[in-house]
């Protein structure tokens, strides 16, 4: 990630992450292990040449989100007036929304259809 503090406030904000480990270079963390649940998510500092080699090509992942509360995530992306798209119903049998993460990494957020 680009900002490590921005990607921890986002993760713990939308989604209720907390930090389970971290590495530090001197006195700024520079990795992190995160966990929501039984959901576990490591990001780690990139220096701005390392980042834009990164990001320069097309990105070929996607990260697949299953919160307890989708309309309660949606509700909270959007008022924080992050581009969410709507919840659709899909042809097997969930709802979803979808939402890039600060560093533009694109984050489907899904939860079964009830």
């Amino acid at each position: 990630v680009s900002d490590l503090d921005r990607s921890i406030t986002f993760y713990r904000d939308h989604f209720g992450f907390e930090v389970v480990n971290s590495y530090e270079e001197g006195d700024q963390a520079v990795w992190c292990h995160l966990r929501s649940g039984v959901a576990e998510l490591m990001v780690q500092q990139l220096a701005p040449e390392q980042f834009r080699w990164l990001t320069s090509g097309p990105r070929c992942w996607v990260l697949y989100l299953s919160p307890e509360d989708l309309d309660g995530v949606h509700f909270t992306l959007r008022k924080a007036g992050h581009q969410v798209s709507d919840i659709t119903s899909t042809e097997y049998e969930t709802r979803e929304c979808f939402v890039n993460d600060p560093d533009g990494y694109e984050l489907w957020i899904s939860s079964p259809a009830i």
